[in-house]
């Protein structure tokens, strides 16, 4: 993964950006980071998490 790296940034201009951000984010100690798991599965998702819990 290359891109530019990542920089600290206030709590003020974390704010000031969260709601244009097209994802959701996670500020933890001046750096914000991404949040791939996101709420919500596919069917498909959750018919694999069902037959799994059946199986056991």
């Amino acid at each position: 993964m290359s891109g530019p790296p990542p920089r600290a940034m206030s709590v003020e201009e974390y704010l000031a950006t969260e709601e244009k951000s097209p994802y959701k984010r996670e500020y933890v100690g001046g750096f914000v980071y991404p949040l791939h798991a996101q709420a919500g599965a596919s069917k498909r998702h959750t018919l694999i998490g069902t037959n799994i819990l059946g199986t056991l």
